[in-house]
């Protein structure tokens, strides 16, 4: 009994943490439509300076960081998707998807990002 207990609370845990879900692709598209801009061309075409690749490289360390939920509610956010159909969407709390912004926040502000914040 307390070993099907453990694999149970196992089993929840990996599902908060995203078990079973695939990471999204940096080729995802950003918006609703299937042939609009990507994350890697939007990387692409920043300019050609230095401090847009120190920047396109920190912004692309920041993308890896994130987790599949905080990807899925960045590329929501970029589509123009709303916190509430975005809940909606995920079947995640606002509350919640507000806390995962916070923490997409920190990860881009970690890498030196902030001035791209809103």
């Amino acid at each position: 009994m307390r070993a099907k207990l453990t694999d149970i609370e196992r089993e929840a845990k990996a599902d908060k943490r995203g078990g079973g879900r695939q990471p999204l692709s940096l080729n995802a598209g950003l918006g609703r439509e299937p042939d609009g801009p990507t994350v890697a061309d939007v990387l692409a075409d920043s300019g050609g300076g230095e401090a847009d690749m120190i920047s396109t490289l920190s912004c692309r360390r920041a993308i890896r960081r994130l987790t599949p939920r905080q990807w899925q509610v960045a590329q929501g956010l970029a589509a123009g998707i709303s916190m509430t159909e975005l809940s909606r969407l995920l079947h995640v709390p606002r509350p919640t998807l507000y806390d995962e912004l916070g923490r997409i926040r920190n990860v881009f502000r970690d890498e030196g990002l902030a001035e791209f914040l809103p």
